[in-house]
């Protein structure tokens, strides 16, 4: 063998390309099981995803239960008004055990989506800076060849 070729198989050699596949096939995987955890917690919870400015189903429905449980009358016998019914509810909320359970379990579950979420870009992101590195590989070891 020349010194030529055993000079650029010791480059190929150091050049760590099967490395950086192994990581690539690890990061796939790593975002494939962020993602099958973050689909599970949806799956087990769909009554607790809430959105940014609205409450789970959970809370809506023992809210709408609150409501109705509700006074009609003051202690004067008038009818309450809207304002005051919001007022009570507001007020009963904070002593409502079931209504503060859910609260905790839609804040939870909000917390948890967004932590995978994050962890899965920074995995995507991760893969795309390696996958890049890796065809810069290759056009090295293309050079290499000729």
């Amino acid at each position: 063998m020349s010194s030529e070729i055993k000079e650029k198989v010791s480059i190929l050699n150091q050049l760590g390309t099967k490395e950086l596949v192994t990581n690539l096939d690890e990061l796939i995987d790593k975002v494939a099981s962020l993602q099958e955890t973050r689909q599970a917690s949806i799956n087990e919870n769909p009554d607790f995803l809430g959105s940014f400015n609205h409450d789970c189903e959970a809370i809506k429905g023992i809210e709408a239960q609150m409501l109705l449980d509700s006074p009609e009358f003051d202690t004067d016998g008038k009818k309450v008004t809207v304002d005051r019914r919001q007022a009570w509810l507001e007020a009963e909320k904070r002593k409502n055990e079931p209504w503060l359970r859910a609260m905790a379990k839609q804040r939870e579950l909000t917390g948890l989506l967004a932590g995978l979420d994050i962890e899965i870009e920074k995995t995507a992101r991760r893969y795309a800076a390696l996958k890049s590195f890796l065809e810069l590989r290759t056009a090295q070891i293309n050079l290499l060849g000729k």
